[in-house]
């Protein structure tokens, strides 16, 4: 009876350390929450370049989506955006008067967001090319 419960301890000490190695490990994934907070916005191209000012990442509904208040420099803009990693990609969508499409890129340790837009607030399509940093 002693050596059936040593053989059951180390089966289920060993199945558990093979189920352990199993998980995905967290560190070096970009989650949608990794995203919020206030960022400083540094227009580079576009009509209104040189061009800065902040913006509020806040959660969306999904759990892959965030917003973006304040972007364009206009305060009333809420542009929804999803995000998958280091990707970010805003959908066509008209927010604060003004419609919007792009993409985005992170660098892996969130010091810096690469982000590359349209805007037409009606008079034209600006295409806009932004740094933001935390």
């Amino acid at each position: 009876m002693k050596d059936s419960l040593i053989k059951f301890i180390l089966i289920l000490a060993s199945t558990a350390i093979m189920v352990s190695s199993c998980v995905p490990d967290e560190d070096g994934i970009i989650l949608r929450d990794d995203y919020l907070g206030t960022w400083d916005v540094n227009e580079t191209a576009g009509n209104f370049a040189p061009q800065f000012y902040s913006v509020r990442i806040s959660e969306g509904p999904g759990e892959n989506e965030i917003f973006i208040q304040g972007l364009y420099n206009v305060p009333g803009t809420q542009v929804k955006a999803n995000v998958s990693g280091p990707v970010l990609t805003i959908p066509a969508q008209q927010t604060g008067g003004i419609s919007f499409l792009g993409s985005g890129t992170s660098t892996l340790d969130l010091s810096r967001i690469n982000l590359s837009f349209t805007a037409n607030d009606g008079t034209g399509i600006d295409q806009v090319v932004a740094v933001l940093t935390p």
